[in-house]
């Protein structure tokens, strides 16, 4: 990269622009951009992050650093194809059912937590509670979803 410019999420510093700067400006001091590849009115300039939107959340200015980042890439390459950003978010499969569809109403106890043993955690700050493997929270979770079946006392 030939500038990176750091932004912690308050305020743009836009000292560094002349006040005769071509760049188009938001009534607030933002720049405007193309929505799609975040270009500025000055040909071969983008924006992005805090200097588009003004203070906001850090995942969006990364995700406006990955769509400029697209753009120039279009741009130098001569594509003018809009930015298209495909969602890559795998789908979350399970196969543990619902905790309702469980005929059983037999007592099922809680998971017991294992513990680090005290004389080698005395050495390091790993954490003390083990906590579940995969199998053993999805019982858990299973169980405490079943809370309803609680076993009224006297077998009333």
């Amino acid at each position: 990269a030939d500038n990176v410019i750091i932004s912690i999420g308050q305020a743009a510093d836009m000292s560094f622009l002349d006040a005769d700067s071509q760049l188009e400006r938001e009534l607030w001091g933002t720049l405007v951009v193309d929505t799609n590849t975040l270009a500025t009115n000055v040909p071969g300039v983008f924006a992005g992050g805090d200097f588009t939107t003004g203070p906001t959340f850090v995942i969006r200015a990364i995700a406006s650093g990955r769509r400029a980042a697209i753009a120039i890439n279009k741009y130098l390459t001569g594509d003018d194809s809009p930015v298209y950003i495909p969602d890559e978010k795998s789908a979350r499969h399970t196969t543990t059912g619902l905790a309702l569809e469980e005929e059983s109403t037999e007592d099922k106890p809680r998971v017991e937590v294992e513990f680090e043993d005290a004389r080698k955690r005395i050495k390091d700050f790993r954490e003390v509670e083990k906590g579940f493997t995969e199998e053993e929270g999805r019982r858990e979770a299973v169980r405490c979803l079943r809370c309803d079946l609680e076993k009224e006392e006297n077998g009333v």
